[in-house]
């Protein structure tokens, strides 16, 4: 038995009259809790995007100005989302050079203004709510010469006040706002902020007056100059070595307690790109930043590479006071947003929209995205895979464990405990599960799988127990995701492998090609070693373990197509059912049920949605929802003799 594959050594020692087994890979990392797309198709070529509450309801709105036109189109939030949007007012700002929105009449709802460098002059247009009155001009001679220009109420009566900044002197100039027009403008500031890279106003100490704050981009230190009502005190640093590198720099009080926070986004790619960092206020000083979100605003191969030119804050749920971050891109006219309080990155609160998957499986008796978590959308799924005739599961969480907040993670369970429910009542089919695990692919290092074993059975088997997770050879299955190298590594490893040797581990062929060793399929000798993934040539023959996948696009140029020879499925089913059916092995692993991102799915799905001419020629759109799932039933059902 030397050169036997474990899968040989176990069916060995299980006899020659093996009942055959068929498993199919799990997603269980599917969120539906929100929309993280707010509206799609507002302000494609628009100069400016901006965010404020213009109808008076609580909530922040979208609004966007076309320049050369001067026309503001508003898209109202309902607390979920942005409505259609419409268009307030054409003509106003042809010219200016800043655009900016403010409640300067204290109603309640803001106001459309626009700065002109050359003469000073500010333009207001006020709101009713349901658009832009006529504008009128405010005041003149304010601000000419002036390096920035912001909107906010610095006296705290109520009315946003027109400040400007001359980055050569540090001078602070404001033109108080009486509900009419804006008073005279007076100094309230000298020699402060001369060198900063940004100069923003925000009530950062919460005596509801909006302070002057500057940010120094060498040295990431923010300097805060408290207004007074009358004038702004001398500066203070709050804080040090926060946002270097970052690309934009914001206040908004993103904790709801009454004052505004220190944001920074990082926009540039690398490491941090479209990360977003907060130092929240104590009142006295920015405490300790801390990462906020993670992937919201930056291209993704998982997004078509949708990048966003512009970052905000606005407080657009309505449910709550606190400020939310929100991204713009330009080409799709695509604005996204999370909450402030949870979800770190996107795919945790909504991970079709975050992903752009473009799949819609049948679901419940429509075609729709789900939640993983959702008990009857589970059950349903049950239910399909065990008429099929499949065995068992594997819940894929090689992508992460404990990370991402935990949520694939808690997903699987879920699915867990539905199966334990299920196995429960007799007149059902029974199923269980197993886990794939990958951690070792991203670190490297072999203690990792030790460590991913131990977690998987303190957090599946001494928590559901036993009796529903599928066993292979007496042992609970284990399957790790790897390459060649991170699997040899890990076999000559001298490291405690006790976590381990509870299971019976197995693997999924990590890479194809492996560009570690530069193989690209493996060799004969390793035909039925591996429970999954990446076959380019089709399935392996082998007598005991064989995988069959529809083919697949996981976006870092390793796909396959699901035509062959010009003809639908023929991938799925010639070069793989096919080959099995002439093999007879021992075990079938399906690559798999409903894996949308990287387009291996088979379950029932409606692909209308897949536009682009890359996936179509992959054979990513199907010619019915139902085709790939009826032919993996049929081809079950004849690997295993079912009628």
């Amino acid at each position: 038995m030397e050169n036997m594959t474990p899968i040989d050594q176990n069916a060995s020692q299980l006899g020659t009259n093996i009942q055959k087994q068929t498993g199919i890979w799990y997603s269980t990392w599917y969120a539906n809790k929100g929309a993280y797309h707010w509206i799609t198709g507002h302000g494609i070529g628009s100069s400016s995007q901006m965010l404020g509450d213009v109808d008076s309801d609580g909530k922040d709105d979208a609004i966007v100005y076309f320049a050369q036109t001067g026309e503001w189109y508003a898209s109202l939030s309902n607390g979920n989302g942005f409505n259609g949007f419409t268009r307030w007012i054409g003509g106003h700002g042809i010219g200016s050079s800043k655009q900016m929105l403010a409640d300067v009449n204290g109603d309640g709802k803001d106001d459309a203004v626009v700065y002109f460098a050359r003469t000073g002059e500010w333009y207001v247009s006020l709101s009713n709510g349901k658009g832009f009155n006529g504008f009128t001009r405010w005041t003149g001679g304010h601000g000419i010469g002036s390096n920035n220009q912001v909107l906010a109420d610095v006296n705290g009566d109520g009315r946003a006040d027109a400040v400007v900044y001359f980055a050569q002197t540090g001078e602070w100039f404001v033109s108080l706002s009486n509900g009419n027009g804006f008073n005279r403008f007076t100094r309230w500031s000298r020699g402060y902020g001369s060198s900063s890279n940004a100069q923003m106003l925000a009530d950062v100490n919460g005596d509801r007056r909006a302070d002057a704050v500057v940010y120094f981009a060498n040295t990431g230190e923010w300097h805060v100059s408290l207004s007074n009502g009358n004038g702004f005190n001398p500066s203070i640093r709050w804080i040090r070595g926060h946002g270097i590198g970052s690309t934009r720099q914001m206040l908004g009080d993103v904790d709801g307690d009454g004052k505004a926070d220190a944001v920074v986004y990082f926009g540039q790619k690398g490491v941090d790109s479209g990360s977003w960092y907060v130092a929240r206020s104590n009142g006295k000083a920015f405490e300790n930043f801390y990462l906020w979100k993670v992937e919201h605003g930056q291209p993704s191969k998982y997004n078509n590479d949708k990048g966003s030119s512009w970052q905000g804050l606005g407080k657009i749920y309505g449910h709550t006071s606190a400020y939310a971050p929100v991204v713009f891109s330009p080409h799709e006219g695509q604005w996204r947003a999370l909450p402030p309080d949870k979800y770190g990155k996107p795919n945790i609160m909504n991970t079709w929209e975050a992903w752009d998957i473009k799949y819609r499986p049948y679901t419940l008796g429509e075609y729709r995205a789900y939640d993983t978590q959702e008990a009857a959308v589970i059950d349903e799924h049950l239910r399909m895979i065990t008429k099929a005739g499949i065995d068992f599961l594997i819940f894929d969480l090689t992508n992460t464990l404990d990370t991402d907040e935990g949520y694939i993670t808690e997903g699987a369970k879920v699915v867990a405990e539905r199966i334990r429910i299920w196995n429960s009542n007799k007149e059902n089919t029974p199923v269980k599960y197993a886990i794939a695990v990958g951690g070792m692919q991203y670190t490297g290092n072999p203690r990792t799988l030790e460590q991913e074993a131990n977690s998987i059975w303190n957090q599946f088997i001494d928590y559901f127990g036993t009796d529903n997770y599928y066993h292979l050879d007496g042992k609970p299955l284990l399957v790790s995701y790897s390459t060649y190298t991170q699997r040899d590594r890990w076999t000559t490893a001298r490291i405690n492998k006790s976590a381990t040797s509870r299971f019976n581990l197995q693997w999924a062929q990590g890479s194809v090609p492996d560009t570690e060793n530069k193989r690209q399929v493996p060799l004969p000798s390793e035909y039925g070693s591996y429970l999954g993934w990446g076959y380019p040539q089709g399935s392996l023959p082998n007598k005991d373990v064989m995988v069959v996948m529809p083919g697949w696009n996981n976006r870092v140029h390793m796909f396959r197509y699901r035509y062959d020879n010009g003809v639908e499925g023929n991938f799925y089913s010639i070069k793989g059912w096919e080959r099995v059916l002439a093999q007879q092995p021992r075990m079938v692993i399906i690559n798999s049920f409903n894996e949308y991102l990287e387009h291996t799915g088979v379950a029932p799905a409606d692909t209308s949605g897949v536009t682009d001419a890359f996936s179509i020629s992959l054979g990513q759109r199907w010619s019915n929802p139902d085709f790939y799932w009826n032919m993996t039933v049929e081809y079950n059902k004849r690997y295993k003799g079912i009628q």
